[in-house]
Formats: C-alpha cells, sequence, structure tokens
C-alpha cells in the first residue's frame, strides 16, 4: 500500500498496522521461524509496561486488572484500539492517533522475514493498492489543514507558495509530500498498482480492499478525520484563482487527472479554461 496524503490516509495507515500486527500475533503464536527478532527473545525487547503507560498516556483507559501479562496479550488488546479505538465497549476511550505513540515504531523489531526476491511483488499473488482522490479536492484539503489557518493553530510553518520550483521534474520531487502529485509519490508507472481505490468511492472500495485482506472483523464505521466540507466547499477555493495560477495546477497534476481518469471542470467552472492554458503554455 503506498499513502497517498489527504487520501484517507490514517484511516488505511491503522488498517495496514492492524492487519501487521495481526500478522505477528499469528507467527508468535503458531510459526515463530517467520518472526526475525535478532538475537534476544522477542519479550526482552518489549517493555509492556511502558507501552501500557504510554497508551493511558494518550488517553486509552487500562484498568489495573485489565493490563496483559504476555507480549502477545497486549497485541490482541492493542487490535482492539485499533479497530475500535478503546480496549473494549465498557472503557470508551478517546480517538487515538497510533503513529503518534513512540512504541509503534517499534514492531518492526517483529517484522516477518523479507521475500527472498523482491521483484516477487510485482506477481499477480501480491496486492498493490493505491487510494486517490480527486487533485484539486486533495490539495485544497491540504491546503486548508496546512496553510489556512490561524498561526496558533497551524500544523506546520507556512512554507513558500505551492508552485515554486514545479516546473522541472527535479522540482517536483522535493515538494512537500502533502500536495505532491501521487503519480510522482507512489510512483505509479512503475509498480503498476492492481487495486485502486477513489476516495470519493471510499466506503465501497474499501470494503473490496478488506475483503481482499481478509479482515471482516475490521471495524468500518470507524472513519478516521473526514474533515466534513463538501465538493461545493472545495470548489470556492479555486474561485477567486486566476487562470494562469489553475493552468499551472493543472499541468503539475496532469498525470493524476489522465491516469486516474478526473476531469478538471468537476471543480472549475470556467468554459474557456482550457483554452486559455494551451494558449498561455504556447506564450
Amino acid at each position: 500500500y503506498c499513502a497517498v496524503p489527504k487520501v484517507a490516509t490514517k484511516t488505511l495507515l491503522n488498517f495496514m498496522l492492524y492487519m501487521h500486527v495481526n500478522d505477528i500475533i499469528d507467527n508468535l503464536e503458531h510459526n515463530w521461524t517467520n518472526i526475525d527478532a535478532g538475537r534476544a527473545q522477542v519479550e526482552k525487547r518489549i517493555n509492556i509496561g511502558s507501552y501500557i503507560h504510554e497508551l493511558r498516556q494518550h488517553g486509552i483507559i487500562i484498568p489495573k486488572r485489565k493490563v496483559p501479562k504476555s507480549l502477545v496479550g497486549f497485541l490482541r488488546m492493542y487490535l482492539n484500539v485499533l479497530r475500535f479505538g478503546s480496549i473494549n465497549e465498557t472503557y470508551p476511550s478517546q480517538p487515538l492517533n497510533p503513529w503518534r505513540l513512540t512504541f509503534t515504531h517499534s514492531f518492526p523489531y517483529l517484522h516477518l522475514r523479507s521475500l527472498l526476491n523482491l521483484s516477487d511483488i510485482f506477481s499477480p499473488s501480491f496486492t498493490r493498492a493505491i487510494f486517490v482522490r480527486h487533485p484539486f479536492e486533495r490539495l485544497a484539503s491540504a491546503y486548508k489543514e496546512r496553510i489556512a489557518t490561524l498561526e496558533e493553530d497551524r500544523i506546520q510553518p507556512e512554507p513558500g507558495y505551492i508552485l515554486i520550483g514545479t516546473h522541472t521534474p527535479n522540482g517536483i520531487d522535493k515538494m512537500d509530500y502533502h500536495w505532491q502529485p501521487y503519480s510522482t509519490i507512489c510512483q505509479v508507472c512503475r509498480f503498476k498498482y492492481n487495486f485502486i481505490g477513489k476516495y470519493e468511492m471510499f466506503n465501497d472500495h474499501f470494503n473490496s480492499f478488506r475483503e481482499i485482506a481478509n479482515l471482516s472483523d475490521w471495524n468500518i464505521e470507524k472513519r478516521n478525520g473526514p474533515s466534513g466540507l463538501t465538493t461545493y466547499d472545495y470548489q470556492r477555493f479555486y474561485s477567486a484563482l486566476p487562470d494562469d495560477l489553475i493552468c499551472q495546477l493543472i499541468r503539475l497534476y496532469d498525470q493524476d487527472f489522465r491516469l486516474f481518469k478526473y476531469r478538471v471542470d468537476d471543480y472549475i467552472n470556467r468554459p474557456t479554461l482550457l483554452e486559455n492554458c494551451n494558449q498561455l503554455k504556447t506564450l
């Protein structure tokens, strides 16, 4: 799975993490030889008490009598947190972003053994997945979250203008990944994705993805971070932009539009725009 920022990324990354932890549990219980834990035993690498403490600091309610005694017990509890946002229905907790937890990054120590031949991922037996979104809606969503907010609420310092340096492939490669074209981020022509989901049909496409992953127990009603904005709200971001800037954006996201069959006029209602873009390009 290639993660594209502002395309249900939190939901999808949590799902992939859930799948990974589920596989770890299965191999810990049934096939230890598939677990690459270095020279040390897995239990010695992980301090369950510190992980419980960190979950509590992030608003997850874990009574003392519910603290697991083994690594597998902890991982099973963590699956519930990923799935439902709490260890069970009795102890509702605050929303959790697992990627803010330090112990999430310890799981690579428990990774399954690598493929002997990386070219195998291009075989039909592997699912190469990407979820995409209308380029203009994705850009507007990223702009709203990361730039067009009060300074004290901004996620990061206001960057340079989005289009600066994007007239060359090298400049596009150096863009902030929140508005970098996903055809660049995910190298779509090289990896030849055989599962393409669309944000506009997320529930249907995500269900199909769950079926491929054979994870029917995932809580499909738990969606992380939807903005609540409508298509009209996003269209308004472009209403005051002059044609030349719109044309530059169309050129920047040209492959995203063409490869995934998105239409410019779904967000820009200017009948002569494309003709103007061609004239500006000639000039």
